[in-house]
């Protein structure tokens, strides 16, 4: 059985946000995989650059080995993850849910993002795509449009309960 949870979204402060509340409301630990790579590596950039995507994609499945061995945890992980086949196994161990936004709220949110205004050009250019997309790899779609994070959050618990129920 999983007792992990795994948010993702397009939105990255949002969807981080969103996992941390519910991680508070639900009495779990939190853990955003990228932040810990971060805290361990100084510059996930320049490990990049001088040591390679494949390196990157190792530490990242190395990191999501180790949380996934924790229990009761509410994980944030940046929604590209979900493609990377080294990581797809450790996230058996997770109830993976996704943050569903509408394309208005998302191009407004981007402003928000710690990106360059060419990243924001080209994630815009790939909403529909990506949303559809993700959307399909996860276990529980949420729809936050129109939503506060309050009865997002409620959402999430109905439908974590909804979804054990049918296991």
């Amino acid at each position: 059985m999983k007792s992990n949870i795994c948010i993702t979204g397009l939105l990255n402060n949002f969807s981080s946000n969103v996992a941390k509340k519910l991680a508070d409301d639900l009495e779990l630990f939190f853990a955003d995989i990228i932040k810990m790579i971060e805290f361990d590596i100084i510059d996930i950039g320049t490990t990049i650059n001088i040591l390679g995507m494949e390196y990157y994609k190792k530490l990242l499945n190395k990191k999501l080995k180790e949380v996934s061995m924790y229990e009761n945890t509410v994980t944030y992980l940046n929604y590209y993850v979900l493609n990377y086949d080294n990581c797809k196994e450790n996230l058996k161990n997770y109830l993976t849910i996704y943050l569903q936004v509408d394309e208005e709220f998302y191009n407004r949110e981007l402003l928000n993002e710690d990106k360059t205004q060419l990243e924001n050009k080209l994630e815009k250019g790939m909403f529909a795509l990506r949303n559809k997309h993700f959307a399909s790899k996860c276990d529980i779609v949420i729809n936050c449009i129109g939503k506060n994070e309050k009865q997002i959050i409620r959402e999430i618990r109905k439908k974590i309960i909804e979804y054990f129920e049918g296991v």
